[in-house]
């Protein structure tokens, strides 16, 4: 550390040297990263040959940013990256902290073992309502635990199904152990290994859902697996109504899967007056075609007071 602060003492005081040692400086900093990438490299090669080797089992897992205690199938790939890196969707959490609104309810459809959804109902008020969407059966065992658990369960509703443009009856189609890549539509996911089965699911819209709950929804996280066009299309009472927060990410790839795009998605909720934002990268208008997260904000003369 001495030798670095006294390099950097002679460098800020003599400038042939600093012309000498910038492209060189360049160099090492360029080696440093290559470094970098490839340790992370090894040891993601690493966690996954250990985690290949998992063949069931659940593990109780303390999440600081998400606020709570959650039981996970050992084989959940959301587990490995929470395990490997100690985060998970940091940026997502910190929007959802910028623009979730306390005192309105929250819905967070694609719940999978409930992490939004506890943030959810730790950072609203006692007023406010959670409504969890989850169609699964062996993940809603393990999300009705965890609001059990982080003793949230009078808070959250659960709907036991999945949202959709249309009422009706559904086949879902999963990965054993991987159920947070289940989809309406072909799962093609490449991490997405493993058996897969069909089962048969109730459908219904968000509209009738807040209808019936009389919900008044100020946030909405959508995790739909390719399937976003579907739930917005039965949302847009609710949309135009209540002119929520929504925070949901859109892959083209899986979009093409259940027939529609992510121009469809951003021109559907431009349509009901909202600013369709890239959530990592805030103050770019989306333009499609897009892969990633947005952040659709309703249009300020759009938006209730």
């Amino acid at each position: 550390m001495v030798l670095k602060q006294r390099l950097k003492e002679y460098l800020a005081t003599h400038r042939a040297a600093q012309w000498l040692a910038s492209p060189l400086l360049y160099v090492w900093k360029g080696i440093q990263r290559a470094r970098v990438r490839r340790r992370n490299r090894l040891k993601r090669f690493l966690w996954d040959s250990l985690f290949e080797r998992v063949e069931g089992g659940t593990l109780i897992v303390r999440v600081p940013e998400f606020q709570g205690i959650f039981e996970f199938d050992a084989r959940s790939h959301i587990l490995s990256k929470l395990l490997r890196t100690g985060r998970f969707e940091p940026d997502l959490v910190q929007l959802v902290h910028q623009y979730l609104i306390p005192d309105r309810d929250v819905i967070d459809i694609g719940a999978n073992v409930g992490l939004y959804t506890v943030l959810f109902a730790r950072i609203t008020t006692d007023e406010a309502r959670v409504l969890a969407v989850e169609p699964v059966p062996s993940v809603l065992k393990r999300l009705h635990a965890n609001l059990r658990r982080n003793q949230v369960e009078t808070k959250v509703l659960v709907y036991e199904g999945v949202v959709t443009k249309s009422p009706g009856v559904y086949p879902l189609h999963a990965v054993e152990g991987l159920e947070e890549y289940s989809s309406l539509g072909d799962i093609v996911h490449a991490d997405a290994q493993g058996p897969m089965y069909t089962l048969t699911v109730s459908g219904e819209t968000v509209d009738h859902l807040v209808a019936t709950w009389q919900l008044q929804p100020g946030f909405i996280k959508i995790d739909a697996e390719g399937a976003e066009h579907l739930v917005l299309g039965g949302a847009e009472q609710t949309l135009r109504q209540y002119r929520p927060v929504i925070l949901t990410e859109l892959s083209d790839a899986l979009l093409r899967t259940q027939g529609t795009t992510s121009e469809a998605v951003v021109s559907l909720l431009q349509s009901c007056g909202y600013r369709v934002l890239d959530a990592l990268h805030l103050g770019q208008d989306v333009r499609p075609p897009f892969e990633g997260t947005i952040l659709a904000l309703p249009e300020p003369e759009s938006r209730n007071t």
